[in-house]
């Protein structure tokens, strides 16, 4: 029973545990025929009705209210529940929308208990923000995980006063030198997600030799407008700890300047214990792509996950055959968006040689032309998911090679090609891979019995080649 309970989206499985005459479904049309259902609370229930509603929102450990705070239940809840009453004595996690009006955030503190370790908010308004966060320290000692999305001055004063936190997400650039300097030596932070600093002053007063973020484990950066602020911000960082780094940047970044990015990627490269980097530029460089490479991130020997969306650079043809030693051995998801102009199919071959655990790859390809070999670089028999982006393209002559050159490479694949938009019209590209994507298991099918052909010693495997 406990676990039917232990997440809710909303507080209405637990309206329904108070006497049926208490309450009444209310359908809402949506639109043609869809409607919704939701209960309405017919009269207020006396003290001893409230009995089953309580034991069964003792069991609740995770409570996510984002699609609406329910103010009649609440005020109903807040007059009528027996005194003095925790509703959500257990509870650990909680996510709130914002406060529309705010004075909705009055029913905040009742959603409260000491046990809880996560709060998150939507709210947007600073102040409104800073009376949540006091009732907040007042009565949960325990938080460890904090999600802001406004801040001021006053409630960035209380960041300090969470003396447990390991989570902090913080949705605005950061205000003060203050506030950096309590998460740069907090002991007890692993995860860090905010707005990158607009400019490196509030960096550097901080001296080489002392500690900073000792336990960082994940840094989320986003709106990236100056790759020098994040690589001042990353020399912060402790090399020991972080494994996840996650870059966004914005439409003004200067990611453009190969100086810049490069100093970046070589700062980036120190970080020998990182397993999962995601790089993401998502608007047109202004005059041209850059010629930045990825060679520093060679020296990433511990990676498993890497993810480069920036639009329109161009990966070199090389880009995993001039790493003899093959740096990436580890990695298991490889990620490249927005290529220009897009890579050949018989890159698959190289990840098959030079990525042998690969298990995820999502890629664009151009695959208009056959193959350069019929025989492919690599072959992996490891289970495998490709995902081919929609800009990937394929002719009618090329498609059959292709389909057997990635039988060939993969013979344990799962190929998804990612359709067009719901009522847009199907494209040459898409209905020949669609081909592909089909014949895929035959073909597959061929390889495997293959192999256990040439495992029984039935099949010889020279002539098999």
């Amino acid at each position: 029973m406990d676990a039917l309970w232990y997440s809710l989206s909303s507080l209405e499985p637990l309206i329904l545990s108070l006497p049926a005459d208490a309450w009444e479904m209310h359908y809402v049309g949506l639109g043609g025929a869809f409607f919704t259902a939701e209960p309405v609370i017919l009269r207020a229930p006396v003290e001893e009705e409230w009995s089953r509603f309580l034991v069964n929102a003792a069991r609740v450990r995770e409570l996510d209210l984002d699609d609406g705070l329910p103010v009649d239940y609440l005020r109903t809840m807040r007059l009528h529940l027996p005194t003095p009453c925790l509703p959500f004595p257990r509870l650990r996690s909680i996510s709130l929308p914002g406060f529309d009006p705010p004075s909705t955030a009055a029913y905040a503190p009742m959603l409260l208990s000491p046990s809880l370790e996560s709060f998150e908010t939507n709210e947007s308004d600073p102040d409104v923000v800073c009376a949540v966060l006091a009732t907040l320290f007042d009565r949960c000692p325990n938080i460890r995980s904090l999600s802001i999305i406004a801040w001021n001055t006053d409630s960035v004063a209380f960041l300090p006063r969470f003396h447990k936190l390991q989570r902090v997400k913080h949705w605005v650039p950061l205000l003060a030198s203050t506030t950096l300097s309590f998460l740069a030596t907090s002991t007890s932070l692993t995860y860090l997600s905010i707005r990158a600093p607009s400019s490196l002053s509030l960096i550097s007063s901080f001296r080489d030799d002392t500690p900073t973020f000792p336990n960082l484990a994940t840094l989320r950066i986003d709106a990236v407008a100056d790759t020098l602020v994040v690589d001042g911000l990353l020399r912060l960082v402790s090399k020991r700890s972080l494994t996840t780094l996650h870059l966004f940047c914005n439409e003004t970044s200067h990611m453009a300047n190969t100086g810049h990015m490069k100093t970046l990627l070589n700062t980036i490269s120190a970080f020998g214990m990182l397993q999962d980097l995601s790089l993401t530029q998502t608007d047109i460089f202004v005059g041209g792509m850059p010629s930045w490479d990825l060679d520093p991130l060679c020296q990433l020997t511990s990676l498993k996950s890497l993810s480069i969306t920036v639009l329109g650079y161009t990966l070199p043809s090389d880009f995993l055959r001039c790493k003899p030693n093959m740096p990436w051995a580890n990695l298991k998801h490889l990620s490249l968006k927005s290529l220009s102009p897009l890579p050949p199919i018989d890159i698959l071959g190289d990840c098959a040689h030079y990525l042998p655990k690969l298990e995820r790859l999502t890629i664009p390809l151009n695959a208009t032309m056959a193959p350069g070999s019929p025989v492919p670089r690599g072959r992996s028999w490891k289970y495998i998911a490709v995902r081919l982006l929609n800009e990937s393209t394929v002719t009618q002559e090329s498609w059959p090679a292709v389909a057997a050159y990635v039988a060939a490479t993969y013979p344990n694949v799962t190929l998804v090609y990612d359709e067009n938009e719901e009522g847009e019209e199907e494209d040459s590209d898409a209905r020949w891979w669609n081909e592909v994507v089909k014949i895929l298991p035959a073909m597959v099918s061929v390889a495997q019995a293959e192999r256990s052909l040439i495992r029984e010693g039935i099949v010889d495997l020279e002539l098999a080649d």
